[in-house]
């Protein structure tokens, strides 16, 4: 095949669109000088052309492409419409497909048809696909429509079955990665039909058409905590139960110790965790492949409770759909903006001596996230948060400004407070020994950008600027992961249930807890001393109450995370928006930028009484002894 006859239109598209996903600030446009040549200019004004050309044409360009980044408009060609936010999954077009892609694409779409054996070009224009058995009647044509986006001008041919390769065909989990339910280990039924439901409905995500309230899965949930019990131990489920509405859990994977070490936090069985699930106060929410947990447990669950699981796919595609409608409602989303806050940037590079890729990162999150989650979520679902998520960003943050490598562990929580605000939950960190708790600053600062990026919107604005400028007169919170209560040994889950079931007093021990977590160490002390006396002389008996010196310093300097060197570039999001609003000042052109963001901006937490509480918890609970 000549070069004039090589297409590579899709990938270059591809290509394009996976560069403007990593720099969400600059606009690109694709022209094609014929099907084999292109060319993505982009103007000087917004970029200096030999900074981002490398970048392009050695990290995203596809090796067979012939295809460049200029500053000038070609001539004698011809514009070629790029992938639009709304469009990006359609398709799969452009979208690089190994074999073992391709095989989970077509299990997917078409769950009855055999499994891909092969592929490969001819070497006379032609690419061939073997399946392991022969198709049914006229279902290739279906298929061929599937594949001709990435066949690079190449005809694709159905050749005669082969039997698939043994390093394909291993009926067992391989890693994060997904593979076709077919090659799984005894998946539950409702995990293959999830996988069929998400390339039917993947390009209706990206589109907008389904919203985070069709899953149905937070309906009802009132005041909600997530907790992740795949890596590290937590705190006992019944201590939630006292604060919260309903736990969001991933369960322990069963592949490691993680899961023998969550059951030694709990003084319950699998029996007592259905039970929880039934009555719809936990509900798990899956991360890894669902072979790594106890896929008979996952099904009794799910039959029990038809929200009480969500699959892999399903957790994933919930996701990107509030990623979706957190950017189409974001104020910095506004096409009406972008030449403003382009301006923006460039002052703040100057004023914080950071790249702009940094600041961009920060100010177009929303559509940074929703370009870079389809062909991470499409592989790895949530765990792909790792790969483009704030995590990544205040680890990259981290080592350029210290020299110390904490991306990974960064990468890690960043998910994990990613995954609770998706949910509308209370992050409660994990309770080992081992556990870091240094990386709770970061946490509440990637919780309050994830905030920000959510409310900073048409209509409620002015609700999250109240918020933030009444948690500047007060001390931040993040809930201890620690136990307030230790349970009778006869105290069944039904007790727990039962006393945990009214709204008022779950409402009494989130205020208690929120209300000892915000206190300063002496003066925590101090306040479960006064508790610990108004009980003795309740007649409930004098205890003291566990030491919690582990509990996170909340005097610590901003974003310490164990180097003992603030972090101010990586700021929080009311910060942020101070430094936007400082620069914006300074330019006159900038004034409807300023007059936008104050209009949007301008328009004691109720304590509970904590001795009424614990008296009403005491049938089931006691205060913890040392």
């Amino acid at each position: 095949m000549s070069r004039w006859e090589y297409n590579q239109r899709e990938s270059v598209r591809r290509s394009e669109a996976n560069w403007r996903a990593e720099n969400p600030h600059i606009d690109t446009e694709v022209w094609e000088i014929d099907p084999a040549h292109h060319q993505i200019y982009v103007s000087p004004k917004q970029a200096n052309l030999s900074d981002i050309k490398r970048d392009f044409e050695h990290r995203y360009a596809q090796a067979a492409d012939f295809v460049t980044m200029v500053d000038e408009r070609p001539e004698n060609a011809i514009r070629i419409a790029s992938i639009s936010d709304k469009n990006w999954s359609t398709g799969f077009a452009g979208t690089p497909l190994t074999v073992a892609d391709t095989q989970v694409l077509l299990a997917g779409k078409f769950p009855d048809a055999p499994l891909l054996a092969s592929a490969g070009p001819d070497g006379n224009g032609s690419l061939d696909y073997a399946f392991e058995a022969p198709l049914p009647d006229g279902l290739w044509d279906e298929i061929k429509v599937v594949l001709e986006p990435n066949t690079k001008g190449m005809t694709p041919r159905l050749v005669n079955p082969q039997p698939l390769e043994s390093q394909i065909d291993e009926r067992q989990a391989e890693g994060n990665l997904f593979k076709p339910a077919k090659l799984r280990c005894q998946v539950p039924e409702f995990v293959a039909k999830d996988e069929a439901w998400w390339f039917d409905e993947v390009e209706t995500l990206y589109e907008g058409r389904l919203s985070p309230r069709a899953f149905g899965f937070t309906d009802d949930a009132d005041m909600a905590c997530y907790v992740d019990a795949s890596i590290w131990p937590t705190v006992d489920l019944r201590q939630l139960l006292l604060a919260f509405d309903t736990i969001y859990m991933t369960p322990p994977i069963t592949d490691g110790s993680a899961g023998d070490r969550f059951w030694e936090t709990q003084t319950i069985d699998q029996t007592g965790l259905l039970q929880m699930i039934e009555a719809d106060r936990v509900r798990l929410l899956l991360s890894h492949p669902e072979e790594r947990y106890d896929v008979d447990f996952l099904s009794r669950a799910q039959a029990l409770n038809l929200r009480g699981v969500l699959s892999r796919r399903k957790s994933a595609a919930f996701y990107i759909s509030n990623i979706v409608e957190m950017d189409d409602w974001f104020l910095f989303s506004d096409p009406a903006l972008r030449s403003d806050l382009q301006l923006v940037i460039k002052r703040l590079v100057a004023e914080l001596n950071i790249s702009d890729k940094e600041v961009a990162a920060w100010l177009f999150y929303p559509r940074m996230a929703r370009r870079n989650s389809f062909p991470y979520t499409m592989s790895q679902g949530l765990l792909g948060i790792q790969g483009f998520g704030q995590g990544r960003h205040f680890g990259d943050s981290l080592h350029r400004i210290t020299g110390k490598d904490g991306r990974l562990e960064a990468m890690t929580f960043g998910t994990q407070v990613e995954i609770a605000r998706m949910l509308d939950a209370t992050f409660i960190p994990p309770n080992s020994p081992n556990y870091v708790t240094t990386w709770h600053e970061p946490m509440r600062i990637i919780g309050d950008r994830l905030n920000f990026f959510r409310h900073f919107r048409r209509g409620i604005s002015a609700r999250w600027a109240t918020n933030e400028r009444r948690k500047r007169k007060e001390s931040a919170t993040l809930l201890p992961p620690l136990p307030l209560m230790t349970f009778h040994p006869a105290a069944t889950v039904d007790d727990v249930l039962a006393y945990t079931s009214q709204t008022s007093l779950r409402r009494k021990g989130r205020s208690l807890i929120t209300r000892l977590a915000e206190l300063p160490e002496e003066e925590r002390r101090q306040e479960l001393d006064r508790l610990e006396r108004e009980l003795y002389e309740d007649k409930l008996g004098k205890r003291k109450w566990l030491d919690r010196r582990d509990v996170l310093d909340l005097s610590a300097p901003l974003v310490s995370a164990g180097t003992g060197l603030p972090l101010t570039t990586f700021l929080g999001a009311w910060d942020m928006l101070q430094s936007i609003l400082r620069v914006a000042r300074r330019a006159p052109a900038l004034d409807r930028l300023v007059e936008v963001v104050e209009e949007a901006i301008s328009d004691k937490v109720q304590i509970n009484d904590a001795l009424s509480f614990l008296s009403k918890m005491d049938p089931v609970a006691t205060i913890r002894k040392e």
